[in-house]
């Protein structure tokens, strides 16, 4: 059934109107009248829902091609690659904070140990017996590889050591033992920690000042993203969960980030 200029509305015991389309539409579009209510046109006899009218209660036909516009979602307007970067940055973020807070075991100190660029990294996660050790013999040097360079040979000898490590506060390495050197067994073994004369001293590396400017930089990224992370979730609409993902990784940062700072100065102190 078309529209007609005036119909009648049924939306009680009796018949209200008559309304012109442009009142109908407008009870419409205000809530005042169902898809259901039943319509009729002035002087016809059918009474039929305002659903069934087509261009009254009906969609508007869909447009021609090439007329459709632009969306204007801003969810849309987000590159899929600023979506993605965000993701990967909050999950690194996350395993930073993990690696970080979580205490590290027996093997993963001597991996520490064996990876330190500096003779001072060394003696960061070695004990105050064996830091001045650490210190000395440059750090990375000591029997990593199970190698060791002989000065008065010449070259490179291959070495059998063992790490003993103490829990101090933490995993530290306290001795390493030479068990075999170039291929011939040590009787007795030789510890660095005893035959070395600064051995037993309780100073520790200070917080390397490289160190600190990398904590403040991370802090500063951290605080950042704190202060951006609203206007991204409004600009993008995302689920809430990912933004939840994403709080929890900043949040664990800088928990990591004061964590290894206070470490850092009580080292320091120590």
């Amino acid at each position: 059934m078309p529209p007609s200029p005036n119909d009648w509305l049924l939306t009680g015991q009796v018949p209200a109107g008559p309304f012109a389309l442009d009142q109908i539409r407008g009870r419409l579009a205000a809530g005042q009248l169902a898809a259901d209510t039943p319509v009729c046109p002035v002087g016809g006899t059918a009474w039929v829902p305002i659903g069934d009218v087509p261009g009254l209660g009906s969609p508007a036909p869909s447009p021609a091609p090439g007329g459709a516009t632009t969306s204007s979602d801003p969810r849309r307007s987000v590159p899929v690659v600023a979506r993605v970067a965000l993701v990967l940055t909050a999950v690194a973020l996350g395993y930073t904070a993990y690696d970080r807070l979580h205490p590290p075991t027996p093997r993963e100190v001597v991996d520490r140990f064996d990876r330190a660029a500096t003779a001072d990294e060394a003696a960061r996660v070695a004990s105050r017996r064996f830091a001045p050790v650490a210190r000395a013999a440059g750090g990375y040097q000591v029997g990593f590889h199970g190698r060791a360079y002989d000065d008065a040979a010449g070259r490179s000898v291959v070495a059998e050591v063992v790490f003993h490590l103490i829990d101090e506060d933490g995993w530290k390495v306290d001795d390493v033992v030479f068990v075999t050197y170039d291929g011939r067994p040590l009787d007795p073994p030789v510890s660095l920690a005893a035959s070395h004369p600064s051995a037993g001293d309780s100073a520790i590396p200070p917080p390397h000042a490289a160190t600190d400017r990398v904590w403040k930089a991370q802090l500063v990224f951290v605080l950042t993203a704190l202060k951006t992370l609203p206007e991204w979730w409004a600009k993008t609409g995302k689920p809430i969960a990912l933004a939840v993902v994403a709080v929890v990784a900043v949040i664990a940062a800088v928990v990591a980030v004061v964590r290894e700072a206070i470490g850092s100065r009580r080292n320091g102190a120590g």
